[in-house]
C-alpha cells in the first residue's frame, strides 16, 4: 500500500483518477493538511488476479468512508466535475495521476443530501468496519476462487444482481428458494435460466462470513460486493459499493412480470422499464454493455435467426454470416433448451467495449442489442462506447453505483438472513 500523508481537504473532489496498477492509493493535495480517515481507494485485490484493472477513469470523493457526505457526493457529483474543475497533477511515490480539484460549497452539499433517498442515506462503504472488518476480503477470496474454477461465474453473478435489483430492489429477494407456501422470484419464468453458479457464489461467501461474524453481513451486500469483484476480475472497472442493505422479507414469482428488461423489447419498452427504476437512457445503454460477457440460450434470439417475421430467413439487420452460424448452432434448440451462444462472439470472457462494436457491425445477438444501434436516442451512446472504452467504463461505473441503490431496504424493512435462500422466520 502506498503511504499517503496528505489528502485533499474534506470538501474537495478529485476527478478522473487513473491508475494502471493494482493499488490502494488516494490522490494528494499540494496543500499540507492532516490526513483524514480512510478515503476512497483503488481497491484491487492483487492476489489470484491476473487481469489488469484498466480504465479506472472516474470521480472520487475524498471524505471519510463512514461519512454520509462521502457516499452521497460520490453518487451525485461525478457528472458535474468536468465542467467545474481545474487541471491539477501530482505524483505519489512511483504512481503518477492526473486529477482535477474543485471546492464544493456547503449549500450544494445540503442540496445533494436532500436528493438522496432515506434508505440509501443509511448506506456507507465503511458499514462493516467495526462489526465485520474482514467482510470484503472474505467475499473477495471466495469469489476469486469460484471464478477461477468456474469461469462463467462472473457473467452469471452480474445477471443475478441485475434481476435482483430490478424486482423490488437490491435486497436478495432473488436468492430465496420456493417452499410449500410460496413460489419465489427465482422460479418465475423470466428467472428460470439464471445460472446456479451465481447462487452458489453468494451462498459460499455468506457461509464463510457466518463463520467469521455470524448474523452481521446481509446477503444483499454479499451479492453486490461479489458482483463488483467479479466484474473487476474480467477486466472491468472498479466501482464503489455502499453497504448496509437489509435482506427482503418477501419474494414472490408474481412480482417479476413486467419488471425485467427482456431480449425482445423495443427501445421504448426498455426506456420505460429503466425509467421505473429512475434510470436514464444513458444508464440503460451503459448497463447493456454487461452483454460483453456471458451467453444467451437460443430460445432468446431464435425469432431473429429462424423465419424472421414469417420471411423464412433471418433478421436483415444481422450480419448474414453471423446469422447462418447461429442457425447452425441452434438447429436443435427446441429439443435441447441448454444450447446457447456467447453474447460477445469476439471476447466473451473479457469485460470490454467490443459488445458495442459488434452491435454496430450487425453482430448483436439479441433483438434488444440491435435496437440500441437503430434508435436515434441510443445510437450516439453506442457509437461513443464503441470508440471509447474509458467513456463506457465511466458511465457503467456510475450506472452500477446508481442501480445498487434501487429499492434498498434498511432498518426494520428487512433482516440479515442467516441463510441466503431462506427467511429467518418461515411465513405461511
Amino acid at each position: 500500500m502506498v503511504d499517503v500523508n496528505k489528502v485533499l481537504q474534506p470538501w474537495q473532489i478529485v476527478d478522473r483518477f487513473r491508475d494502471n496498477t493494482n493499488c490502494r492509493i488516494v490522490a494528494t493535495s499540494t496543500e499540507t493538511v492532516p490526513r483524514v480517515a480512510p478515503v476512497v481507494r483503488c481497491e484491487v485485490a492483487a492476489k489470484a488476479m491476473s487481469v489488469e484493472s484498466r480504465g479506472m477513469d472516474r470521480a472520487f470523493v475524498l471524505l471519510p468512508e463512514s461519512s454520509p457526505a462521502h457516499s452521497l457526493l460520490l453518487h451525485f457529483l461525478s457528472s458535474l466535475l468536468l465542467s467545474l474543475s481545474l487541471p491539477m497533477t501530482k505524483k505519489v511515490g512511483d504512481i503518477s495521476m492526473a486529477a482535477r480539484a474543485v471546492a464544493i460549497p456547503p449549500a450544494l452539499l445540503l442540496l445533494l443530501f436532500s436528493l438522496a433517498s432515506p434508505a440509501a442515506a443509511n448506506l456507507s462503504t465503511g458499514y462493516y468496519q467495526k462489526t465485520c472488518p474482514k467482510a470484503e476480503q472474505i467475499i473477495s477470496d471466495v469469489v476469486t476462487g469460484k471464478q477461477i474454477s468456474t469461469p462463467t461465474t462472473a457473467a452469471g453473478s452480474l445477471r443475478l444482481f441485475f434481476h435482483d435489483c430490478f424486482v423490488g430492489g437490491c435486497d436478495a429477494s432473488m436468492l430465496i428458494s420456493t417452499n410449500a407456501f410460496n413460489r419465489a422470484e427465482r422460479d418465475a419464468d423470466d428467472n428460470i435460466s439464471l445460472p446456479g453458479d451465481a447462487f452458489d457464489t453468494v451462498i459460499r461467501a455468506k457461509t464463510a462470513l457466518e463463520l467469521q461474524c455470524p448474523g452481521v453481513v446481509s446477503c444483499a451486500d454479499v451479492l453486490a460486493l461479489a458482483t463488483r469483484d467479479l466484474v473487476l476480475m474480467l477486466g472491468g472497472p472498479f466501482y464503489t459499493v455502499r453497504l448496509g442493505r437489509k435482506d427482503a422479507l418477501a419474494s414472490t414469482a408474481a412480482s417479476v412480470p413486467g419488471n425485467l428488461p427482456s431480449p425482445n423489447m423495443t427501445v421504448d419498452q426498455l426506456i420505460d422499464v429503466f425509467a421505473k427504476k429512475k434510470m436514464t437512457v444513458q444508464d440503460m445503454v451503459a448497463l447493456s454493455g454487461a452483454h460483453t460477457v456471458g451467453f444467451s440460450h437460443c430460445n432468446q434470439f431464435a425469432s431473429r435467426v429462424f423465419n424472421y417475421d414469417g420471411s423464412g430467413g433471418h433478421d436483415p439487420t444481422m450480419n448474414s454470416e453471423y446469422a447462418a452460424a447461429l442457425q447452425q448452432a441452434c438447429a436443435n434448440y427446441e429439443k435441447d433448451s441448454t444450447i446457447a451462444a456467447f453474447n460477445d462472439l469476439m471476447t466473451p470472457g473479457k469485460f470490454d467495449n467490443l459488445y458495442y462494436q459488434n452491435v454496430l457491425r450487425g453482430l448483436g445477438l439479441l433483438a434488444s442489442d440491435s435496437a440500441l444501434a437503430a434508435d436515434k436516442r441510443t445510437r450516439p451512446l453506442v457509437e461513443l462506447y464503441a470508440a471509447n472504452q474509458t467513456a463506457f467504463f465511466n458511465d457503467f461505473t456510475k450506472a452500477m453505483e446508481k442501480l445498487s441503490l434501487v429499492g434498498v431496504k434498511t432498518g426494520r424493512k428487512g433482516e440479515v438472513r442467516r441463510r441466503c435462500d431462506e427467511f429467518n422466520s418461515l411465513s405461511t
